[in-house]
């Protein structure tokens, strides 16, 4: 078992040089913000300073900031204006003085040891990036590790074309998150100076594909170090234009770096397959002139159909459906149904199927293993596999987006 809180490397012990900056967005984070500042200021790797970026806060969260910095000399407070978390960052990177950059969102914390992890691999295997895994978080309960791929050292290009996983829509081998990682300052920083900050959906796995692209070597760490909180009651999502115009923002940015970067066919699939993502997540209505429900092929405008799923997708297509009125949504339902019914969602149990006439029942699931396990569960209770449907891969193209997105 390595021991982290010492660092030696050929016989000497790791310098002072070897300075992290830990860059914290804040914004309206009053609840978690002692936790999250805790875990840090509890790192057994003592050589870091801590930059707490208030970005507009309306709650306690810059009187939390003050409290600390005061009692810190490690700690910057900044305050400025709102303008979402990557101008946080930016923010913070232009004040940071260490050789290595880490970010922590203001609701999640960290394992005491993960700093003196990612700095040991960082220095003994000579890299520009090391990377870890994310653990989910939901009501203080684990939920289980974002993403899966063996521990190494790997050029940066090839963590670039894996961080999605192609062979199916949609699954990640590893977290899209800037956070859990450290990167070198020289490869993060000219990133954020050009990265647009009309972007807040889907701007970390922008920020972090071209840091890998611009890295030699990376390294990946197994371990789950990181702690990442999801809020129940943003699971389910309301489209709004902002997010549509931001996903736009985000492929025009994207497709404008590569140009001047080295890349791959399958870096191109990777850019595609989270511009999809987030569409389905936050800008249906790109495929309005669609003439059946993408990227279910099969129904076609008109059907009765049966949605299964509350998550963000679910919420999404629902709202698309009533909006545009398309298709007849006969029923909503999900295992949790009592969950989101007490939030005001009109969703129902599985069993309410059997009462209702339908054409297809939608599997609006993006994360592939959970949607094939939906459909076996509803075949299981004797449903027609003929009226379930999933996502069609095949329409994860760019030639499905309108010419002038």
């Amino acid at each position: 078992m390595l021991d982290y809180t010492i660092i030696i490397l050929g016989g000497k012990k790791v310098g002072r040089d070897n300075l992290i900056s830990i860059i914290v967005p804040i914004y309206n984070a009053e609840k978690y913000l002692h936790e999250c500042i805790n875990s840090i200021l509890n790192q057994t790797y003592k050589n870091f300073e801590l930059i707490l970026v208030d970005d507009g806060s309306n709650d306690k969260s810059w009187e939390i900031i003050n409290e600390y910095s005061r009692k810190y000399n490690k700690i910057i407070g900044i305050k400025k204006k709102n303008r979402g978390s990557n101008s946080a960052r930016k923010r913070g990177l232009e004040i940071a003085s260490g050789k290595f950059i880490m970010f922590v969102d203001a609701d999640d914390y960290i394992d005491k040891s993960l700093c003196s992890k990612l700095i040991y691999f960082m220095l003994s295997e000579d890299v520009d990036i090391v990377l870890s895994r994310e653990m989910k978080i939901l009501d203080g309960k684990k939920i289980g590790a974002i993403g899966k791929w063996p521990q190494g050292k790997y050029s940066g290009i090839t963590i670039a074309e894996n961080i999605i996983n192609l062979n199916c829509f949609y699954s990640e081998n590893m977290s899209g998150s800037l956070c859990a990682d450290l990167f070198k300052k020289e490869i993060i920083s000219p990133i954020f100076r050009s990265v647009d900050l009309e972007i807040f959906f889907g701007e970390d796995y922008a920020c972090l594909l071209l840091a890998l692209l611009d890295s030699k070597y990376v390294y990946f760490l197994e371990e789950c170090l990181y702690y990442y909180r999801q809020n129940q009651h943003s699971t389910m999502h309301t489209y709004t234009r902002s997010n549509y115009t931001s996903t736009r923002y985000l492929y025009h940015f994207l497709i404008s770096e590569l140009k001047s970067r080295k890349s791959t066919s399958k870096i191109y699939k990777q850019i595609e397959y989270i511009i999809f993502y987030c569409l389905l997540l936050g800008g249906y209505e790109v495929f309005k002139a669609k003439p059946f429900l993408f990227p279910f092929k099969n129904v076609k405008n008109g059907s009765k159909i049966i949605i299964y799923g509350s998550g963000i997708f679910g919420g999404s297509l629902y709202n698309y459906i009533c909006q545009y009125k398309k298709n007849n949504i006969v029923l909503w339902v999900d295992k949790k149904h009592t969950e989101y019914r007490d939030m005001g969602f009109p969703v129902f149990s599985i069993d309410s199927i059997f009462h209702t006439e339908y054409d297809y029942i939608v599997i609006a699931i993006l994360r592939t293993e959970i949607a094939l396990q939906a459909k076996k569960e509803l075949e299981q209770i004797g449903i027609n596999s003929e009226k379930i449907v999933l996502i069609d891969q095949a329409l994860i193209s760019f030639n499905e987006l309108p010419k002038d997105f």
